[in-house]
């Protein structure tokens, strides 16, 4: 298959794909949307083509939607966390990846995610009624929260890809410029996000707010999955 079906898939939420050799004596590979941005602006992001669409900013790109977030107190109860990670947004209707942590100024003071559950066993279920910063501290083996990536709706669109990836992380939360809202979480901007711009799913759906229509992607569509598979192992 060509880069632009994967493109599509990871556009609409989808994190990894299971790629099927075509060689049955080869193994199955995974890709994820790490793997896939990581192609992208290897190939894509250096082209001067690009170069104004590039340089705008996230706010003008329409790529954060900001409405209400969904956020966790510092000191709730980690099981509350992620139980709202399970129930999702505004309506209940779709889980969430990631939740912004706050102090109580609503100040972003760190993250938790799905990922934060990986070593919970049976033996230590009890972890998930502390709060949720000593939960992260503790699970972290740090003394404080890890501080988290952001950025602002005026940040340039390639800065954005440039820290996402240069931090090994997954999303950014956007933060405020204003006086009274410089550490408040406004959005997120996502991998899926990002990649949503680079797909024709994007283009489909937004042929007048993309910025993208000369954008050379047309030429990826010969590319086989198997030159990012191989550019990049196909780690997980």
């Amino acid at each position: 298959d060509d880069l632009s079906l994967l493109a599509r898939r990871m556009s609409m939420g989808v994190h990894r794909a299971l790629i099927k050799p075509r060689d049955k004596n080869d193994k199955m590979r995974i890709v994820t949307q790490s793997d896939f941005l990581n192609y992208i602006t290897q190939r894509i992001v250096t082209d001067p083509r690009l170069a104004k669409c590039m340089a705008q900013t996230i706010g003008k790109l329409d790529l954060v939607e900001t409405t209400d977030v969904v956020t966790v107190s510092s000191k709730d109860r980690a099981v509350l966390g992620f139980r709202k990670l399970w129930m999702g947004g505004k309506w209940f209707d779709w889980s969430l990846s990631a939740l912004p942590v706050v102090d109580a100024k609503g100040e972003l003071v760190g993250n938790l995610s799905g990922s934060d559950m990986r070593n919970m066993t049976k033996d230590n279920l009890d972890d998930l009624l502390l709060s949720v910063e000593d939960f992260l501290w503790k699970i972290n083996g740090k003394s404080k929260m890890r501080t988290p990536v952001t950025v602002t709706l005026d940040t340039p669109f390639l800065e954005a890809i440039e820290k996402i990836m240069g931090n090994s992380v997954h999303r950014l939360w956007v933060t405020g410029t204003g006086k009274g809202d410089k550490n408040k979480v406004k959005g997120v901007l996502s991998l899926t996000d990002i990649i949503y711009k680079f797909s024709t799913f994007d283009l489909s759906r937004h042929p007048m707010r993309v910025c993208f229509y000369t954008m050379p992607f047309l030429s990826l569509h010969d590319q086989p999955i198997g030159l990012l598979v191989r550019a990049h192992g196909g780690i997980a």
